[in-house]
């Protein structure tokens, strides 16, 4: 989290006429962060937490570990209805946006 706060250092005012200061270029974020995805024992405990909060729980850790197992963005996830889902047969259909490039081509 040290390299975080490192960012807070760019948040500074910008350069005007007046003080005529320019300010460095800001890291990109994924020099700063360590990784781009979370581990499975980070899934784990968020999906326990999940369960163990409020009256829907089960539903929101189902929905967390339906997410994590299939890859699922979040707006795929948020866009399922229950016609795209074949319990006999055991699959779930997405429906990719036309802007979202799918990673399989």
């Amino acid at each position: 989290m040290s390299k975080i706060s490192y960012l807070n250092e760019y948040q500074q005012q910008a350069p005007t006429i007046e003080n005529r200061k320019v300010l460095p270029t800001p890291p990109k974020y994924n020099q700063v962060r360590e990784r781009e995805y979370l581990t499975s024992s980070e899934i784990e405990r968020i999906s326990k937490a999940a369960k163990s909060v409020g009256r829907h729980g089960h539903r929101d850790s189902t929905i967390i570990m339906v997410a994590y197992h299939h890859a699922l963005r979040v707006s795929e996830l948020v866009n399922l209805k229950w016609s795209q889902v074949d319990l006999t047969q055991g699959l779930i259909h997405v429906d990719l946006s036309p802007e979202i490039t799918p990673c399989f081509q």
